[in-house]
């Protein structure tokens, strides 16, 4: 009876510790080659006024956001197709944006986040300060994802600096890789 009851319990001990232990093992931390979450600063230039409050992100729900993207994504580039627009399309399959966050909660307690989204590559200070760029085109968009009610808003697409050249007739300045970028620093309180 006692050689069972030792097997009995090794036996439960054994399946608590493996099912404890798996999923453990399939969490993976927030890649911080792709993200970057800034914090909020009610003083700084935020696409949020000064009622929001600040708050932090599971990874959880920046698989929720990757999917409300998806969606979204898939919404504008069905748009541009109907005009004609596909050289304006994103493509998230192919190309790796990096994604800044700015994680807030609105006045009625729920959780919005702005992503600003880039493909290019501008070393490391992208994950400190908010950026912000002139033209770019579909390489540059930024979005706002409220997490309570699975819905997103405010999509922009940066455009292309050569369709504004070619109005003011400089039809000679095609060059879409010049971009200005602004790195915001958050103030401080």
């Amino acid at each position: 009876m006692r050689n069972f009851t030792f097997k009995y319990y090794f036996l439960v001990g054994a399946i608590m510790i493996f099912s404890f232990r798996a999923p453990c093992q399939s969490k993976k931390p927030i890649d911080s080659n792709i993200y970057a979450i800034i914090p909020f600063h009610k003083q700084s230039f935020m696409p949020f006024d000064s009622s929001y409050r600040s708050t932090s992100l599971i990874k959880s729900e920046i698989e929720l956001m990757e999917t409300l993207l998806k969606k979204c994504i898939a919404e504008y580039n069905s748009i541009e197709l109907k005009e004609n627009l596909s050289q304006n399309i994103i493509d998230i399959t192919k190309t790796v944006y990096k994604k800044q966050l700015v994680a807030v909660l609105n006045r009625k307690g729920e959780k919005e986040v702005w992503m600003n989204c880039f493909c290019d590559n501008i070393g490391p200070k992208w994950k400190k300060y908010i950026l912000m760029v002139d033209d770019g085109g579909n390489c540059y968009f930024n979005l706002k994802v409220n997490l309570t009610t699975k819905t997103y808003s405010n999509l922009r697409v940066n455009g292309n600096g050569y369709r504004y050249r070619s109005q003011l007739h400089y039809p000679y300045v095609y060059n879409t890789n010049i971009s200005i970028i602004f790195l915001f620093t958050p103030f401080m309180t």
